[in-house]
């Protein structure tokens, strides 16, 4: 996303973050090698002028007043996922089942995700559920067949965990299906923090008018569709889904 206050030419270009965790998600330097981000489906807004960008990755712009969405991208290779989540998921018999699900920040310890909210599908002839976690709040949603585990701000480099016990009703039908076992999905917001690992190489706004110009790039990665897929085995678990990136989001001029 892109944001200006008046009509001024503007010079920016892109280019891969540092190979490092922290280089990645803070977008400044933070040294280290530079790496390969093939970038597939781009699509630029109509106001861009991209006449240097295949040779050095730049675009200008005379961009229209207010917000509006500046580039959108695809890229399938090299993500950093900012969550590693471990899941078993147990049968105990027809009526029980234990399930727990550990979930570790990945990225720097001085960013923060807002608002994760981990969904944990259970068998549709659940009855009630025993829950106990180490950070946010818990609770069995009947409408949803699912657990849906909250915490507002968790910090990086750390790690969470749920573990609940469920009570089923046995079904009377002596050909019912076995339990499918969804996907575990996930929904977050991480400021400052590009899965992709592309950022903000440098932005100039032409100002010849006399006015100060403030410049400043914010970073948002959001979850799109983010599953983790339980294996039948109950200890194995496999991400899959798509990213959505924003950045910059801001770029006022004024």
């Amino acid at each position: 996303m892109f944001f200006t206050s008046t009509l001024r030419e503007c010079f920016m270009r892109a280019e891969p973050a540092s190979r490092s965790m922290e280089g990645a998600a803070g977008g400044g330097g933070g040294g280290g090698n530079s790496r390969q981000v093939d970038i597939d489906d781009i699509v630029f807004h109509q106001c861009v002028n991209l006449a240097n960008f295949d040779s050095e990755r730049a675009i200008s712009l005379v961009p229209p007043d207010g917000e509006f969405e500046l580039m959108r991208y695809r890229i399938s290779d090299g993500i950093k996922l900012p969550f590693k989540v471990l899941p078993s998921i147990r049968e105990l018999g027809r009526t029980r089942l234990e399930a727990n699900v550990r979930i570790r920040s990945v990225y720097s310890d001085k960013l923060f995700a807002i608002v994760l909210k981990v969904k944990i599908p259970v068998p549709p002839t659940t009855a009630r559920a025993t829950i106990n976690v180490t950070s946010g709040k818990a609770k069995y949603d009947a409408g949803q067949n699912a657990l849906i585990w909250k915490v507002k701000r968790y910090p990086g480099q750390q790690e969470v965990s749920l573990d609940a016990e469920v009570e089923m009703v046995a079904s009377t039908k002596e050909n019912s299906k076995k339990w499918a076992k969804p996907p575990i999905s996930l929904d977050f917001q991480v400021p400052m923090f590009t899965a992709s690992g592309l950022r903000v190489r440098y932005l100039k706004v032409l100002e010849k008018s006399g006015y100060n110009v403030h410049r400043w790039v914010r970073y948002l990665c959001k979850s799109g569709s983010y599953d983790v897929r339980v294996g039948d085995n109950s200890g194995s678990a496999s991400d899959s889904g798509r990213y959505d990136e924003q950045g910059p989001e801001r770029a006022p001029g004024m």
